[in-house]
């Protein structure tokens, strides 16, 4: 394989756990795929309502995955930055990293010690991790659920809810068998607590624009707030 080859590296599609109110259209994980990604210790990180991309460090040179949260979708944030790193791959080992060491090098990023050509590195933070350890039925992974890092209610800003979570493998891990996978908070809550849920984001965009004219409303992005200490879990959580 070509090194340049291995740049065009793709994220996995991420699917959903066998949990809640699911469709068999939602191609969930098999059974298989639970079993190996539970058999190992694994890493609980909130997932980030944004638009994927990629993009690429020079010295050393790693493919980032990060979430493009400027426009807000159902979740509004305030963040320390545009971008939420939630995966790391590097191409001369071919793996993505562990949890730890994406940690470390998305702070680095961060502080300006890996580049990011023509960006400005304080854009750059990681996601928020909930928890790492082993777990051997997948019914645990539900109370990970909850409040969000840095999701706010638009009116008051006091923390809101996050859109759910993803687990992944805790160690490094080649490409080909990177298979992480989602739980969505809407999957665990009745329509009556749904449809509350959900009314919270009407009216998010300014009044008086035409409807076919309606622009994203901006998520605020404040690069001089903190990246909390707790975003890396220190309490591994043991079988």
């Amino acid at each position: 394989m070509q090194y340049v080859e291995r740049l065009t590296v793709r994220y996995p599609k991420l699917k959903r756990f066998p949990l809640g109110v699911i469709s068999k259209k939602s191609n969930p994980l098999t059974h298989k795929e639970i079993s190996n990604l539970l058999r190992a210790k694994i890493v609980i990180e909130e997932m980030m309502d944004g638009k994927p991309i990629k993009a690429i460090s020079s010295d050393p040179q790693l493919i980032i995955f990060a979430e493009d949260l400027k426009e807000m979708r159902e979740t509004y944030y305030h963040i320390p930055g545009r971008y939420c790193i939630f995966d790391i791959f590097d191409p001369t080992r071919e793996l993505f990293l562990s949890w730890n060491e994406k940690f470390e090098l998305s702070m680095e990023i961060r502080k300006g010690m890996i580049r990011i050509a023509d960006t400005d590195p304080l854009l750059f933070f990681p996601v928020p991790q909930i928890a790492h350890g082993k777990f051997e039925r997948i019914n645990e992974l539900i109370s990970f659920l909850g409040i969000s890092a840095y999701a706010r209610e638009f009116n008051n800003m006091t923390s809101s809810y996050g859109k759910g979570i993803v687990v992944k493998p805790g160690a490094e891990t080649f490409s080909e068998i990177f298979h992480p996978g989602k739980i969505l908070l809407n999957e665990f809550i009745n329509e009556t607590t749904k449809n509350n849920f959900l009314k919270k984001f009407i009216g998010h965009n300014p009044s008086g624009i035409q409807k076919d004219k309606i622009l994203p409303y901006n998520n605020l992005i404040d690069s001089s707030l903190e990246v909390p200490d707790h975003l890396l879990s220190d309490q591994p959580i043991e079988s």
